[in-house]
């Protein structure tokens, strides 16, 4: 059960940002990210990117942004 839930709301939230025009298919692999499901405090499924691997991948900014 809790698979096909997950499985389910990730076909339905992929579904919106392809109507959406927000996403598209590609036919590469480099530089893609994981992307993730992660639970909300109301117990619905939320998907999320994993950028850890493109922010290691960049040299860092020297300069910090005005707080």
């Amino acid at each position: 059960m809790f698979e096909d839930n997950k499985r389910r709301t990730t076909k339905e939230e992929f579904g919106k940002l392809l109507a959406a025009n927000f996403i598209r298919e590609v036919e590469y692999s480099t530089w893609l990210e994981n992307v993730i499901m992660v639970k909300n405090s109301n117990n619905k499924w939320h998907i999320c990117i994993d950028y850890t691997n493109l922010n290691n991948a960049f040299p860092k900014d020297p300069y910090c942004c005005p707080g």
